[in-house]
Order: structure tokens, then C-alpha cells, then sequence
């Protein structure tokens, strides 16, 4: 079985210490909630900020490799780079 390399950045307030950054070594196809699990079982963020049953919530943004995310079934390929942040709204 193959394994997708993925790196995970999380940003204030979502994160709980600051900044984070982390990488994962995934066997498999994994999708992002995969990733936010292992996070979650780590302490790097609590997933229920983040996810809203099978979506990601309102007021919260997830690049996977620059693009928005909405499915947190979404899959990941090797190098995947996910960005969780607050929106910001200004102008």
C-alpha cells in the first residue's frame, strides 16, 4: 500500500498554541478528515470548530493546494498541502 504525504497549517484562532505546522505520512487514498482526526487526537485543533457534520463550517476557510475546500471527504494526493484559517472579511 502506497503513502500520501500531507502538511497540514493551521492558523489562529483555529489553532490552539499559535501557528502550527505538521506534516502526515498517510497510507491509502486519505481525504481531509482524516488528516483533521489525527489533529484533533493530537491537540492541534478542535474539530468541531472546524467541521459541521459532513461540511466544513461556516466562517472557516480549508485550502487544500490553494483551492477552497467545502467536503471534508475530500481526497488528498501525495505533496497535498491544507490550510486551515478563519475568513477575514474586510475592505
Amino acid at each position: 500500500m502506497s503513502t500520501i504525504s500531507v502538511r497540514l497549517k493551521i492558523l489562529p484562532p483555529l489553532a490552539k498554541n499559535g501557528t502550527i505546522e505538521k506534516s502526515y505520512s498517510l497510507a491509502g487514498v486519505p481525504r481531509l478528515i482524516d488528516v483533521l482526526q489525527l489533529a484533533h487526537k493530537e491537540g492541534l485543533i478542535d474539530i468541531s470548530k472546524v467541521v459541521e457534520g459532513k461540511e466544513i463550517r461556516e466562517g472557516v476557510v480549508v485550502l487544500v493546494n490553494g483551492k477552497t475546500v467545502y467536503e471534508i471527504e475530500h481526497k488528498l494526493d501525495t505533496d497535498s498541502r491544507i490550510a486551515i484559517l478563519p475568513l477575514v472579511t474586510g475592505g
